[in-house]
C-alpha cells in the first residue's frame, strides 16, 4: 500500500478567487489518479507480475480440488485483483490518497480465514506464516509504484486544471 500527498499549497494560492472549486478539483483530481493507478495494478497482476516463481504442486491440486478444472487459473494471485482500492480523504489539512488493499468487507477473511491486506503482505515481502506457510515474493504494487511515481504529478495537474476550468459543478463558481 502506498500513500500520495499532494503539496497543493502554490495551486490554493493561484486559486485564491475560488477555494471551493479548487478542493473540488483537486479531489477529481486525485480520485481520477487512483482509479488510473488502481488499473495500472490490475494489469500488473493479470500479465503475471515480473519474475514471479510459478505456483507449487501442492497449490495446484489445492486450486484444483477447490475450483474444478476448467475453472482455475495459474495466475498465482489473481483474486487479488478484484482486491486493489483507492481512497482518498483528508490528512494533516491536506488532501491524501491511498492506493493498496484495504477495506474488503470482510468476505475475503470469511472465506480464507486470513485478511486481504495481511495476504498481500505476505506476498509482496515474501514471509512466512504459521497458518499458510512461506509466502513466495511477489510484489504487486511496488513495482507498478517506481515505474509510474515520475509520471504522477503531471498527471493529477493536468486532472486538476481539467476539473477546475470544465462546466461540471456549476454550484462552485470560478
Amino acid at each position: 500500500m502506498f500513500t500520495i500527498e499532494i503539496d497543493d499549497s502554490q495551486i490554493r494560492k493561484f486559486m485564491k478567487t475560488s477555494p471551493k472549486r479548487a478542493d473540488w478539483a483537486m479531489r477529481e483530481a486525485l480520485l481520477a489518479t487512483g482509479g488510473h493507478l488502481r488499473k495500472k495494478i490490475i494489469e500488473f497482476i493479470a500479465k503475471g507480475g515480473v519474475g514471479w516463481p510459478p505456483l507449487s504442486p501442492a497449490t495446484l491440486k489445492m486450486k484444483r480440488k477447490l475450483l474444478g478444472q476448467h475453472k482455475f487459473s495459474t495466475n498465482p494471485l489473481e483474486i487479488f485483483m478484484r482486491l486493489v482500492r483507492y481512497k482518498v480523504g483528508k490528512s494533516k489539512g491536506s488532501l491524501v490518497m491511498t492506493v493498496g488493499f484495504f477495506n474488503t468487507r470482510g468476505w475475503f477473511k470469511k472465506y480464507y480465514g486470513i485478511g486481504a491486506a495481511t495476504i498481500a503482505r505476505l506476498h509482496e515481502k515474501g514471509a512466512r506464516s504459521s497458518r499458510y506457510g512461506r509466502r513466495p515474493m511477489r510484489p504487486m504494487i511496488g513495482p507498478v509504484w517506481r515505474k509510474e511515481r515520475s509520471k504522477i504529478p503531471g498527471y493529477v495537474e493536468r486532472k486538476f486544471f481539467a476539473n477546475f476550468f470544465s462546466s461540471k459543478n456549476p454550484r462552485l463558481k470560478i
